[in-house]
């Protein structure tokens, strides 16, 4: 049997200094059976989505991932699917468990044979530095097949990379990794990583200048277990076609963190507009080891998006134990919204800044606004792009993307929506012209691509060395509403509607930009619009008789609605 440690969904982030004795922050035991865990591990999928592999990464696909006996399985197997001769499982915690320093064990059995490349890895959440390998890689276990028993521990970032052969790391040769568990580890600090298998360091990577490009390891990262097939690196001397299937088992994944002082420790806790939450118990200081239950309640017309300071992850409601004084913020979204921070309010969180191709640009935020500067736009329009990934579009769904823009001198640039990974093709591709005066930019697409639960919103700024400033960022999903029947609540401070020869009169409360839409009893979107002042005239000639709703809602969180009868 295992060692039960305390199980949390959420991680609270510290400062390391004078640390005194590991504590146990989140783990995952696989006490369970079927797939894994979806409020801790979310899939990868595709086919070679990266270093020329072989395999097509399956989701939710019991054949590949599964959670049995105490042990997580991830499995190879030689079997076509989706154009892919063999298939396999990834799984990671992005965006539900992502760590700012600590320790990582995971204890694990490797699979065998030519072709075989498992790896247990960790990747930037947020890629503030930029995409890979801007944003470093901690490759906590890597091995290859041709190599046997050989335990590779390795750190990657824009100075240290395996494509400029510069990459720095070590390796472990063991007798038994195939047969035997292991647990390999790092531990995390703010002036090192350090690289353990078994409880013993073998390599250390120490923290040697101040600049991202040597040490972008001031942010979250995420962990990812995978075995891939084939690729450049563990399909150098060929795949091995007779030793399908194979394996990588996981017994457990715990993490820890150094603690700071020995308490009372105080929780301070805010929120966005557009809900609640609250704290069970609810006390002025907590003991060590204080197991606190949070529930975050959205209001009407919004929802929980997730947690931010020092809790990461989405679950909600969620309950975590005190180690040390936190800061907790619970963030609300419109319910139509799909992205996160754009207004900007948690600085850069979320968005990517990318440089390529020469290209060199800063971005500040400053009262909402995200300023860019381009010192050099690059030779291609993408070589400077801003952009927020992970975001859910369905085929078929009707999608609004807005925004405030204006630039240093009058320029173009191209905003849209598109798949995140190679071939990175677009859904929507709209050329914006720039002034330098603010204006506020609409543009509204139908998803008729496959669904992608993973497409990124881009600007692409490059190819111009103008400075271009963003705000009040938004990409809504049209069909998202607030009613279902007749029984809609109203909630329309400050704002009137009137209808008379085919058109609406409506009167806002003030000259904040609101989102208006107006839904058919059905749910159907019958009208979407950007509008700003205090009254505005809607031509809706082609209504029919019957009940509608309004709903107008602003960046800051204000959400209107208010029922429309047509005769």
């Amino acid at each position: 049997m295992k060692n039960m440690l305390i199980i949390f969904a959420i991680v609270l982030k510290v400062n390391l200094s004078f640390s005194q004795e590991w504590v146990p922050v989140w783990n995952e035991e696989f006490d369970y059976s079927g797939l894994p865990d979806e409020t801790k591990w979310s899939y990868e999928t595709g086919c070679a989505n990266r270093n020329n592999e072989s395999q097509y990464y399956a989701s939710k696909r019991l054949e590949n991932t599964k959670v049995e006996n105490g042990f997580l399985t991830i499995t190879t197997r030689k079997e076509t699917l989706n154009g892919c001769n063999y298939t396999s499982g990834n799984i990671h915690t992005r965006y539900k468990a992502n760590w700012l320093y600590g320790k990582i064990d995971v204890r694990a059995k490797l699979p065998k044979g030519k072709g075989m490349w498992p790896a247990i890895w960790m990747m930037s959440t947020d890629e503030s530095y930029g995409t890979w390998p801007k944003s470093g890689e901690i490759d906590i276990m890597e091995s290859v097949g041709f190599d046997p028993n050989k335990i590779f521990m390795t750190i990657h970032t824009e100075a240290y990379n395996h494509v400029i052969g510069t990459e720095k790391g070590s390796n472990k040769l063991l007798t038994d990794v195939y047969d035997t568990y292991h647990i390999y580890s790092i531990e995390w600090f703010p002036d090192r990583v350090d690289f353990l298998i078994d409880g013993t360091k073998y390599y250390t990577f120490p923290k040697s200048g101040n600049t991202t490009a040597v040490w972008p390891f001031d942010k979250p990262f995420y962990l990812i277990l995978n075995v891939a097939v084939g690729g450049d690196w563990g399909g150098a001397q060929g795949i091995d076609p007779l030793i399908f299937p194979q394996q990588m088992s996981v017994d457990y994944v715990r993490v820890s963190k150094w603690q700071t002082n020995p308490g009372p420790y105080t929780v301070t806790t805010s929120s966005t507009s557009g809900g609640t939450f609250s704290l069970n118990p609810d006390l002025n200081t907590y003991p060590k080891g204080s197991i606190i239950s949070l529930k975050a309640t959205p209001q009407p017309g919004f929802v929980f998006s997730g947690w931010e300071g020092d809790i990461s992850g989405n679950i909600n409601p969620i309950n975590f134990t005190v180690y040390d004084n936190a800061i907790i913020k619970a963030i609300f979204k419109t319910e139509c919204e799909l992205l996160q921070n754009g207004d900007f309010a948690s600085s850069m969180s979320k968005w990517n800044m990318y440089t390529g191709d020469g290209a060199i640009a800063q971005t500040t935020v400053n009262n909402g606004q995200c300023n860019i500067v381009i010192s050099n736009g690059g030779t291609n329009i993408w070589s400077t792009q801003l952009s927020q990934s992970n975001i859910p579009l369905l085929t078929g769904k009707s999608y609004k993307l807005s925004f405030d823009a204006y630039s240093e001198q009058s320029r173009t640039i191209k905003a849209g929506v598109g798949k995140n990974s190679d071939p990175f093709n677009t859904y929507s591709y709209n050329t914006v012209n720039l002034i330098t005066t603010k204006k506020n930019f609409a543009l509204q697409f139908d998803m008729n691509n496959t669904s992608d639960q993973l497409s990124k919103i881009l600007f692409n700024l490059g190819s111009n060395a103008s400075d271009v400033y963003l705000s009040n960022i938004s990409l809504c999903d049209l069909s998202k509403i607030t009613y279902i029947n007749n029984e809609v609540e109203i909630f329309n401070e400050g704002m009137s509607i009137s209808y008379e020869n085919e058109k609406v009169h409506l009167t806002l409360p003030d000259l904040d930009r609101y989102e208006v839409n107006i839904y058919d009893f059905n749910g159907n979107t019958k009208f979407s619009n950007s509008l700003t002042g205090l009254k505005s005239t809607l031509d809706i000639k082609n209504f029919k008789s019957g009940l509608y709703v309004v709903k107008a809602n602003n960046l800051r969180g204000k959400v209107l609605t208010q029922k429309l009868i047509i005769n």
